[in-house]
């Protein structure tokens, strides 16, 4: 009985297969992480560093910053990663790390934008009772 010499079978090739990692495996992006951390610490920076006079303007900027600029962040990175899941050699695992990172980042942008709604709500209650 004569073998086919290109089957997997074949005892001249060994019985053994040999996979080689790709030296360009195509990594996810890290910048929308460090968007999110940068507007994260901005947000806070002005939140804490704001007068009385100009509570409003600040807290409007913050509320901004904080959780709509995060979550579109996050957004971007999930599409991104998306996309890139069809490659061959993208890494998928560190691709899901970076979401969860960056969905940590949006719940704790979000708890934030809560000290930053209450400030708004108090800054639009006393313009709306020294107005009347």
């Amino acid at each position: 009985m004569m073998t086919d010499p290109w089957s997997e079978d074949s005892s001249s090739w060994g019985g053994t297969t040999t996979t080689y990692e790709s030296t360009n495996v195509k990594k996810p992006p890290y910048w929308p992480l460090f968007l999110q951390i940068l507007f994260v610490l901005v947000s806070v920076g002005i939140f804490f560093k704001s007068t009385n006079e100009n509570f409003l303007n600040t807290s409007l900027l913050c509320y901004v910053l904080t959780p709509f600029l995060t979550v579109a962040a996050l957004a971007v990175l999930r599409a991104i990663d998306l996309s890139n899941r069809s490659l061959e050699h993208y890494d998928s695992s560190l691709g899901r790390d970076y979401i969860k990172y960056a969905s940590i980042i949006s719940i704790v942008s979000f708890v934030f934008s809560l000290l930053v709604i209450f400030r708004i709500a108090n800054e639009i209650a006393q313009i709306l009772g020294t107005t009347r």
